[in-house]
């Protein structure tokens, strides 16, 4: 289970990382120094896979620029780029409360709003990251045994996972007999952030190494067109020599 940011977090971090990159870019931009690119390229890169979730095509752009140019600042930044962002980015994921630790209560909830997720990242109008798994906010009040006030629940879980949920249904919760606000939906299950963090990874570093791969395959094949062309203008060299020693009347030495 990962750690619960809060959207206060969370929008912090875009602010900053977002602004820290585009004052970086500046800078190199006016001051090309080698130490100077390579934290730009590490900040850049990492702002682009945990923010705009875009490292599937950052990483392999910039793992290309620097095996294309042999720019080896931009390959050290970009590598230091790749080990920071997994750990940054399991920060961020959505992650579900967990379940109430120590004694629990079974009761009866009912589901005031349910609100489904599809994708995070964007606002209301845009969508950065499609969600493989999509989760079901579901907003609960609840009764605990021994109250006559209701007690208000929120829970985060996989779409599909509890079967009839919708507004105003009624759901089996597990809750902590100190902290009714603590109550899970007792069958559900929770998968949605673990997904999508696995998904990035594969699609982000996968793409990567695709590029990668074909890049070597490339690099070995030029070597071998080079010699060929090589052997080639050696050929047509002396047929040349040849040919202005005929004209002269001189013959070539074998």
């Amino acid at each position: 289970m990962g750690c619960n940011v809060t959207a206060q977090q969370s929008s912090l971090y875009e602010i900053v990382a977002m602004a820290t990159a585009f004052a970086l870019a500046w800078l190199a931009y006016r001051h090309p120094r080698p130490i100077v690119l390579q934290i730009a390229t590490a900040v850049i890169a990492t702002a682009a896979a945990t923010v705009l979730f875009a490292g599937e095509l950052v990483f392999p752009l910039l793992y290309f620029i620097s095996r294309r140019q042999h720019k080896w600042r931009i390959g050290w930044g970009l590598l230091v780029a790749m080990l920071v962002t997994p750990p940054i980015l399991y920060w961020r994921m959505p992650w579900p409360s967990p379940l109430p630790s120590g004694p629990v209560s079974h009761g009866i909830a009912t589901v005031a709003e349910l609100h489904t997720v599809r994708h995070i990242g964007g606002g209301r109008r845009k969508s950065l990251q499609d969600l493989r798994v999509p989760f079901q906010i579901a907003t609960m009040r609840i009764a605990p045994v021994g109250s006559r006030d209701a007690i208000v629940a929120i829970d985060t879980v996989d779409s599909g996972s509890v079967s009839g949920l919708a507004k105003r249904a009624t759901v089996s919760v597990l809750y902590s007999p100190s902290n009714a606000g603590s109550a899970r939906i007792a069958s559900a299950t929770r998968n949605y952030a673990s997904d999508l963090w696995w998904y990035i990874m594969e699609t982000a570093y996968g793409a990567t190494l695709a590029v990668a791969a074909l890049v070597s395959l490339l690099g070995l094949a030029r070597p071998r067109r080079a010699r060929a062309g090589l052997a080639e203008r050696n050929l047509e060299s002396r047929e040349r020599v040849r040919e202005s020693l005929g004209r002269s009347g001189v013959q070539e030495k074998s």
